[in-house]
């Protein structure tokens, strides 16, 4: 398994007996649990997701949507015990495969800057790919009064959205942040990891809409298996897809 996605999260409404006495639902833990994670009411008074429940989501899931294009294989389901409510009490599993061409949901975050230091855009994108980032880019805007300014696009999973815009706030002069979602249509990829002459190289594999397999060198690996070799980086980048193309 290569992804992981969910609906959004059904929560429930009501109150549940504990350690502690009666608690509102959904439960204290299970709510800081699903800080950042898209959720809707499940018009039930029982308790739909448990502590438990919540941090396996928020572990596993990389997107949180509608389930995503792939030819079903498998398909498994958990049921409960029988609850009062027009929503069943049952969990459903699916397994596929994608096909090449799969498509899922992200949030796309912008601001606008016309009075960050040129210096610190490197560190601010550094800090929005560790925070989960799936792209970060930098356009030149004409903004009011003439001045040139910096629109910064941020690409990430719906999940991560307060996170990478808690980042534009701390690390920027941002006095505010645009939000909306977007659908993408995406080939399907994986991460290889290729032993060379000059070391462990990553190599991205990626799979055309007909299934055959493009291979790129990951470049700051062979930037630094250059720089320790002596050697030209376009050696090892060859060095590195040859070896990837022995693996298909």
């Amino acid at each position: 398994v290569t992804r992981v996605t969910a609906s959004p999260v059904a929560l429930g409404s009501g109150s549940v007996e504990s350690e502690h006495g009666r608690l509102p639902l959904p439960a204290p833990a299970t709510l800081e649990l699903l800080r950042g994670v898209p959720t809707v009411p499940a018009h039930v008074r029982w308790e739909t997701v448990t502590p438990t429940g919540a941090a396996i989501l928020r572990t596993l899931v990389d997107d949180f949507g509608e389930l995503p294009a792939m030819t079903v294989e498998s398909i498994g389901h958990g049921a409960g015990n029988d609850r009062e409510g027009p929503l069943p009490n049952v969990l459903r599993g699916v397994l596929g495969r994608s096909g090449g061409v799969q498509g899922d949901r992200i949030v796309v975050l912008e601001t606008n800057l016309d009075d960050l230091v040129p210096e610190h855009f490197d560190y601010l994108m550094e800090r929005l790919f560790a925070a989960g980032a799936l792209d970060v880019s930098l356009q030149h805007r004409q903004m009011k009064k003439n001045r040139p300014g910096i629109l910064v696009r941020v690409l990430g999973r719906p999940a991560d959205r307060m996170a990478l815009a808690r980042v534009l706030f701390a690390e920027s002069t941002a006095i505010g942040v645009r939000t909306s979602e977007s659908e993408r249509i995406v080939l399907e990829r994986e991460e290889l990891r290729v032993r060379t002459r000059f070391g462990v190289i990553r190599v991205k594999r990626v799979f055309d809409p007909d299934g055959r397999p493009l291979v790129s060198a990951e470049v700051d690996d062979c930037m630094r298996a250059a720089a320790r070799s002596g050697v030209p980086l376009r050696e090892v980048v060859r060095a590195a897809e040859e070896a990837a193309r022995a693996e298909e």
